[in-house]
């Protein structure tokens, strides 16, 4: 794990505030560990390699999920009717961790774009 201590980075929240967003970022390390912590945007942040997985920061009347991806809201837009959304933040409940199933949904198609924009790269042409 990363030097960068987001619970630090969180301390200024109300502690229901605070221990929501560190499930949550906690609960995206479980599902891909080899993301690794950064500070990107001023917020805290996982990515795999140089790309960026997530971030996940609070708000005054919200916390908001940045998948990093604006394909992620349109993929998901059924499972994500009950958030306020727009291209690439999900907003959910200030003092509630998000939902684990649906980030693990999320993460896994977030992991998917990363493995397909890594393959791209490395194609190799034998024409």
């Amino acid at each position: 794990m990363s030097q960068h201590n987001f619970e630090k980075f969180y301390s200024n929240f109300s502690n229901e505030q605070k221990n929501a967003l560190l499930e949550t970022i906690q609960t995206a390390e479980k599902i891909v560990p080899q993301s690794k912590r950064c500070i990107a945007w001023a917020m805290p942040t996982l990515i795999i390699g140089s790309d960026y997985l997530c971030h996940v920061q609070g708000f005054k009347n919200h916390n908001s999920f940045f998948p990093s991806s604006g394909n992620i809201t349109k993929l998901f837009k059924s499972e994500l009717s009950k958030f306020k959304v727009s291209n690439g933040t999900i907003q959910f409940d200030k003092d509630v961790p998000f939902p684990k199933l649906l980030m693990k949904k999320i993460l896994l198609a977030r992991s998917e774009e990363h493995t397909s924009e890594l393959q791209s790269q490395f194609r190799i042409s034998y024409a």
